[in-house]
């Protein structure tokens, strides 16, 4: 099981199911997951700070 799979946000999971139908390398989907994952950390706590 790769490291997206095992993230419970939804939006990742898309994500990587999308870049996987697209033929790209693991790498890829590894590199994009993460740094969606850490945009959507830093916006979920300035969200919850306001």
């Amino acid at each position: 099981m790769t490291p997206h799979q095992k993230h419970p946000c939804e939006l990742t999971r898309r994500m990587a199911e999308d870049i996987v139908i697209r033929s790209l390398a693991q790498s890829t989907i590894v590199a994009c997951t993460y740094h969606v994952r850490s945009v959507t950390t830093v916006s979920s706590q300035r969200m919850l700070t306001k």
